[in-house]
């Protein structure tokens, strides 16, 4: 399909292209052999009239170009996304859907453990995929890889998405009623000593 004489089936293996900086990465995410990926590269260049990524050595650098549309491009395939992943209404008894939830093993046993058997018995055709947070979780989670994110709140101040409180915990420092350098109550100075 084109818009304005540009293919855009080629704004999927752009927004690859822009994020891996690497033609056989960028082929493998888009489930295309090299050649095509790399023809679609070449016809992406003649479109925009400029080289998009340049060797610098050993790897590929985005042109200004090329920088200047990460953010756009991005942004219209998670539109796409949204748009047509959308339904009449989500009835998690009848739906048959993965989700992938990136959450520390924390967050895992505390909140996520005792939801998984009222899952299994109310929406059987629902899989979690729960992995730890890894370095590139903010790219992954702007690329719309991920469907849920818990993290601390402390972490998510430079996140654009949608967030809620979760849940809040309370830390609690026990002392062995036989420890004579502490009294009833714990100071700041000693806890850290």
């Amino acid at each position: 399909m084109r818009l304005d004489r540009f293919d855009l089936n080629l704004l999927v293996v752009l927004d690859a292209l822009l994020e891996e900086r690497n033609v056989t990465k960028a082929s493998q995410r888009v489930h295309l052999g090299q050649s095509a990926t790399s023809g679609a590269l070449a016809r992406l260049r003649e479109y925009f009239e400029d080289e998009l990524l340049v060797p610098v050595g050993r790897s590929l650098m985005l042109t200004p170009l090329a920088e200047s549309l990460v953010e756009p491009v991005r942004d219209t395939l998670l539109k796409a996304r949204a748009t047509i992943a959308r339904k009449a209404a989500f009835d998690p008894a009848h739906a048959d859907r993965r989700f992938l939830i990136y959450a520390s093993d924390y967050a895992t046993s505390v909140m996520l453990a005792g939801a998984l058997p009222l899952l299994a018995r109310q929406a059987p055709g629902i899989a979690l995929d729960i992995r730890s947070p890894s370095k590139d979780i903010f790219a992954l989670f702007d690329r719309g890889g991920i469907d849920l994110l818990v993290m601390p709140e402390q972490f998510t101040a430079a996140i654009k998405h949608p967030q809620q409180a979760w849940f809040k915990d309370d830390q609690v420092c026990i002392v062995w009623n036989g420890n004579t350098t502490v009294g009833h109550t714990l100071s700041f100075e000693q806890f850290i000593a």
